[in-house]
């Protein structure tokens, strides 16, 4: 197959095309040539387009494709092919699941089951058994199999002493964390940022006290234990500004 891309403008800011327009040509999915000067090759397919860019392949290590356990919402082949069309290369899943990704079983069911796809699928272990923020869930042997970070996805962890050793523990396997920040006790049943808006219609709103407070106990754990975290981002079901 081959594919010639005209007058697309690269966004990539460690090529030398960077912010400029170029003709690209592809020969059975390897780039063969790629040029600022209008390219005459023989292709299968010409795509072009007012506006059009071209990246790297993005990657978000936040989707939820709810497989196992809730494939009626979606699965990984449809997960796959919705990332790739979305532009995605890779994708991190969430143990957003049920069971949840908290034992050596489930990554490799991740790791088998998303084997072959167009979109690399990494799975993403649970920090906690069952994403309860308590008992720690078998990291290492998660690691092995094919886990590259872990989290307890959409639930903060409230227990500072248990994010504390899991930071030890993930530290000395090297092991990335990614935490939720949010304190559910500062605004308990809250639905969408804290606002004017909010408090026009009547919803009880989230300040961003909730989320730097997290924020702030989170940096202190991590200085004392020397082990990195990533911050995931909160946000409410619904937003309004």
């Amino acid at each position: 197959m081959k594919i010639l891309i005209k007058q697309a403008t690269v966004v990539n800011a460690g090529s030398k095309f960077n912010k400029k327009k170029v003709d690209v040509f592809i020969e059975d999915g390897i780039i063969a040539r790629v040029s600022e000067s209008p390219l005459t090759v023989d292709a299968d397919k010409i795509i072009e387009s007012d506006g059009l860019h071209l990246s790297i392949g993005w990657a978000d290590i936040t989707a939820n494709f709810a497989d196992p356990g809730f494939e009626y919402k979606e699965d990984m082949a449809s997960g796959a092919a919705a990332a790739q069309m979305g532009g995605y290369t890779a994708v991190g899943v969430q143990p957003t699941t049920q069971p949840a990704l908290h034992t050596k079983s489930e990554i490799e069911y991740v790791v088998a089951k998303s084997a072959n796809k167009a979109v690399e699928i990494w799975p993403i272990g649970s920090l906690f058994v069952a994403n309860e923020g308590k008992d720690l869930a078998e990291l290492y042997d998660m690691q092995l199999a094919g886990a590259l970070a872990f989290s307890d996805a959409k639930k903060p962890i409230a227990d500072a002493g248990a994010l504390s050793r899991a930071l030890q523990y993930a530290g000395g396997i090297n092991a990335p964390i990614m935490v939720l920040p949010y304190d559910k006790t500062v605004a308990p049943g809250g639905m969408v940022n804290e606002g004017e808006v909010a408090t026009a219609l009547g919803l009880k709103g989230i300040p961003a006290l909730a989320e730097e407070l997290m924020v702030a106990r989170n940096i202190k754990l991590a200085e004392y234990n020397n082990a990195p975290f990533i911050l995931q981002p909160y946000q409410p079901k619904v937003l309004l500004s």
